[in-house]
């Protein structure tokens, strides 16, 4: 059983990176930007608001919408503020530049955090953006003892902007093989139980 989670988990570590991968095989780099793709400001591409700066983590509840904080999707909260894709950033303290994807379904996101959402005019791929923005080394962050990111400099942040068909091409790669992905988590899941049920049986003279 130890031998078989190894290689689950040797293969997880390789899906997660296959992305990255096929990002850079499609786009090139977006620091130097070799395909020579027009460039835009984030904010000329998506909805990009405040998350609610009214509620913090003292209006979790037990059950119901997922909620996303500065440190990720951390609780719940009775209603949601969205319905749909979406990405979250987070916009102060340790974490501040680490972003997260919502595939679909209700969220809200809560204080210190930055919603970036397409318009009716689509114009960019969520999936696409994520991978550029889903990097710390990505952000003008500011503040020394408390970094933080303004709603300005999210806004600002110019991006390359390949053909959308091209952008949705690689969102729908990144769909499969994050389906293969979950695939491999519940079989690693499946297989650290068993790992531990052996354990269990072992200390306790079974086997």
């Amino acid at each position: 059983a130890d031998a078989l989670r190894a290689k689950r988990r040797a293969a997880l570590a390789q899906l997660d990176t296959l992305t990255q991968s096929i990002f850079l095989d499609m786009f090139g780099d977006p620091a130097t930007n070799p395909k020579g793709w027009p460039t835009k400001a984030l904010g000329d591409l998506l909805d990009i608001q405040w998350g609610n700066t009214s509620i913090t983590k003292e209006s979790y509840v037990e059950a119901g919408v997922p909620a996303c904080s500065a440190s990720g999707f951390d609780g719940f909260l009775p209603e949601p503020e969205h319905e749909g894709e979406g990405i979250v950033l987070s916009a102060i303290g340790a974490r501040c530049g680490k972003c997260f994807y919502v595939p679909g379904g209700p969220w809200t996101a809560i204080k210190n955090t930055i919603t970036m959402r397409t318009t009716e005019d689509v114009a960019v791929a969520l999936r696409y953006v994520f991978q550029l923005v889903n990097d710390e080394k990505f952000w003008r962050v500011r503040g020394a003892g408390q970094p933080f990111i303004g709603l300005g400099t999210a806004r600002s942040h110019m991006i390359p902007v390949p053909p959308l068909e091209l952008q949705r091409k690689y969102s729908l790669v990144v769909e499969r093989s994050a389906s293969t992905l979950a695939v491999f988590s519940r079989s690693l899941t499946s297989f650290e139980e068993l790992f531990s049920s052996l354990q269990r049986r072992a200390f306790q003279g079974w086997l």
